[in-house]
């Protein structure tokens, strides 16, 4: 198993300026290797092997347009064309660490470590009980902006998810993202019938068919339902008496708490 790890940096005000050069030369080699197996396909040539890319690049930093490449370390332009590579073969083989930087000039050192499989600690009820989760995929941000803010924020939902993803990984388990569109509390687990819209102090509700059903309760059967079908918007008529898994998620922001 490989598991990917992310380590904020803080680079000093000349580090920055020496990982400026490399990301400036790293994108040149990179565009210049992509550039050279487009032409060759567009030529219908052989793709240039990776030991041919290296020599060319050895022969541009020798020429007056690319002299400047020979500042910085020979690693990250080889790093460089290991990353188009991957651009068209799809897959990542590199095992150097990836330094990068954001929009906000936040840096990151990336790297992929082989990590034997593991029992799955206590602090890992929901993805050691269940093969499948089903989670709606709530407007977070939309919702923060709202009067329901403080509980949005309180329920820290994005940071549910994403550990519940990390998670759900190890143990090879699947974990769905239901459509928010999906009328999970309109709609009859039962009958499937799509009823009105329910303010959120609609605890309990009856449908035409007879059925009564806990709004939550109700929700999340038909987010697992959902799930199950992985696709965006059916809901599969379950039994109104089937017991809801903890694989099934629903959450509505209510007072100051979720």
């Amino acid at each position: 198993m490989q598991l990917r790890y992310a380590c904020r940096l803080d680079p000093t005000a000349a580090q920055r300026r020496a990982l400026g050069r490399a990301f400036g030369c790293a994108r040149v080699v990179f565009n210049d290797a992509v550039a050279a197996r487009r032409a060759a396909r567009e030529n219908g040539e052989a793709y240039p092997s990776d030991a041919e890319l290296s020599k060319a690049l050895t022969a541009a930093k020798r020429t007056p347009e690319r002299a400047w490449l020979a500042q910085v370390s020979a690693v990250v332009l080889q790093q460089a064309l290991a990353d188009a590579a991957t651009a068209y073969r799809n897959f990542f083989a590199s095992v150097t660490v990836t330094v990068t930087v954001d929009a906000a000039g936040r840096y990151h050192a990336s790297f992929v470590v082989d990590a034997p499989d593991a029992p799955l600690p206590p602090s890992t009820t929901v993805v050691r009980e269940n093969q499948l989760i089903a989670v709606e995929d709530l407007a977070v941000s939309g919702s923060a902006r709202t009067r329901l803010a403080r509980s949005v924020h309180d329920a820290g939902w994005s940071t549910f998810v994403a550990m519940l993803g990390y998670r759900a990984q190890r143990p090879g388990r699947r974990l769905v993202k239901v459509d928010r569109w999906v009328p999970s509390t309109r709609a009859c687990s039962t009958c499937g019938a799509i009823g009105e819209a329910k303010p959120l102090h609609v605890r309990e509700w009856t449908c035409p068919c007879g059925a009564v059903h806990d709004r939550d309760l109700n929700a999340a059967l038909n987010i697992l339902a959902a799930g199950r079908a992985d696709r965006p918007t059916p809901v599969e008529l379950m039994s109104a008496g089937t017991p809801v898994p903890q694989s099934a998620v629903k959450q509505e922001p209510t007072g100051s708490a979720a």
